[in-house]
């Protein structure tokens, strides 16, 4: 193993994993409970108070006016708030994040992750269902806390380290603790490539709306588990460096600095 680098660096990551085990946290037995305020599942997360929200929460965003979808035939179901400072109707699931479902149309985790509006018999929106906030006597407010890390996301950093030592047995034993509580059949596959790939699309369906998307792509494009440019959609027959732009307030403050290649 070298003794500085990717190898050192995977052997750390399992150890730190086996570390957060020792610790007492477990997976919560139903997904839709993993936004439980201080669950057994949660090792790192950002509170909110009801008071705490406005703009600084990002799942307003995603939550739904009210007035925008009053005619829904299944509006109880929905994520509503009558405050647009509470809901913005802004985020949708996207098509090829919910495609990561269609194997396994009974995954539990499904109706925690989004839901169709329906307008007159049809499926008109695909709203994220995950930090739905609490529903108040006056108004829906978002004030779930945000999770940095949970369990079932070690799990799968585990997973993909153990894949990458070419360890397939102990990579499937941590990928399929999460398949099983999402109640999906256990992942089989032993051959290197493919299951790197499945780890990928397992985080992409467990750790959907939780900030986590963008570097397991850029993560897995490095490794060459997949080519960000033919996978994304925006990015497909573009060269774009993949490191985030300069704000343009430190480019206006510092002169010495420029802007990223591509922006």
């Amino acid at each position: 193993a070298k003794v500085n680098g990717v190898a050192a660096d995977y052997a750390d990551a399992v150890a730190a994993v086996a570390e957060v085990e020792k610790s007492g946290v477990a997976l919560v037995p139903n997904f839709r409970d993993i936004t439980t305020k201080r669950n057994s599942e949660i090792i790192l997360a950002a509170y909110f108070d009801r008071n705490e929200t406005g703009s600084s929460h990002y799942a307003i965003n995603a939550l739904v006016v009210l007035a925008n979808s009053v005619a829904a035939t299944n509006i109880a179901d929905l994520a509503t708030a009558n405050n647009v400072t509470n809901a913005q109707s802004a985020y949708q699931i996207s098509p090829l994040s919910r495609s990561l479902f269609d194997a396994n149309p009974t995954d539990k985790r499904i109706s925690s992750t989004y839901i169709w509006e329906i307008q007159a018999g049809k499926q008109s929106a695909a709203w994220i269902q995950k930090y739905r906030g609490t529903k108040y006597p006056e108004d829906r407010v978002p004030d779930d806390d945000v999770i940095v890390y949970r369990l079932a996301d070690l799990y799968l950093v585990a997973a993909e380290a153990y894949a990458a030592q070419s360890n397939s047995a102990k990579s499937l034993e941590y990928l399929n603790k999460v398949r099983q509580r999402a109640g999906i059949p256990n992942f089989t596959g032993t051959e290197k490539a493919k299951l790197e790939r499945e780890i990928l699309d397992e985080r992409g369906r467990e750790l959907f709306f939780e900030n986590k998307r963008w570097y397991d792509l850029h993560r897995a494009h490095k490794s060459g588990v997949i080519n960000v440019y033919e996978y994304v959609p925006n990015l497909k027959g573009k060269t774009t460096p993949l490191y985030w732009p300069v704000a343009q307030s430190v480019l206006a403050a510092n002169p010495k600095m420029t802007q990223t290649q591509g922006y």
